[in-house]
């Protein structure tokens, strides 16, 4: 039955992947081609690297995380949902998992070319930009889930990066850009805060689909 499952798992991960996770996949690698065409990836100095990562890079976490509960898209993954033995709070942890393991491989893999062309980038602050990822995408996953609607998603991130380019240090811990040293502090909790989101968007959704 453990074979089975794992087999069941690995078939819906892929299935999820290749019909769901690809696109976004490829909008976060174009973001950090925009990125390198805007300021370069050698030998960039700290604050050009805290200004890639705070304010562009974080965006990844929106790009992966919002749209986890939309609708099926293809009819082999609408099947499969339908069926008595694959429950749709097992296909959601599963997209959960594998988009946040998506979203810490891509933002290693970006902090780790960084540093191979000699940029000061420092793994404190790889992890804080991970944090603040997990904030703006958690929070648009839940108010995609409670709205059903995927825009209204992304808007809310957009309102919570507009308040915080604007507002700045009156955000408190949820001040998204730091001006001087990181403090990680706030990082925690941004990193706390959406992962509570995340779960919360997906208990909402099971219980709305029970």
């Amino acid at each position: 039955m453990g074979e089975i499952g794992l087999r069941k798992g690995w078939h819906i991960a892929v299935l999820n992947i290749r019909h769901f996770a690809l696109p976004h996949i490829g909008l976060c690698l174009l973001l950090f081609g925009i990125c390198h065409v805007l300021f370069g990836s050698s030998r960039l100095d700290s604050q050009t690297v805290m200004t890639v990562l705070q304010y562009f890079a974080v965006l990844t976490g929106v790009i992966l995380l919002t749209p986890l509960t939309a609708p099926e898209q293809t009819s082999e993954l609408e099947q499969l949902m339908r069926t008595k033995a694959t429950s749709y709070a097992y296909v959601l942890l599963l997209r959960a998992i594998y988009s946040l393991i998506a979203l810490s491989l891509l933002l290693g893999g970006y902090g780790g070319l960084l540093y191979g062309l000699d940029s000061a980038i420092e793994l404190p602050t790889l992890a804080g930009t991970l944090a603040t990822a997990v904030l703006l995408g958690g929070l648009s996953l839940l108010v995609a889930a409670v709205s059903h609607q995927v825009v209204a998603g992304y808007m809310s991130a957009a309102v919570l990066y507009m308040l915080a380019l604007f507002a700045g240090e009156r955000l408190g811990v949820f001040q998204l850009f730091a001006t001087g040293k990181i403090s990680y502090s706030d990082k925690l909790w941004h990193a706390a805060v959406g992962l509570a989101c995340i779960t919360a968007a997906l208990i909402y959704k099971c219980k709305r689909s029970s």
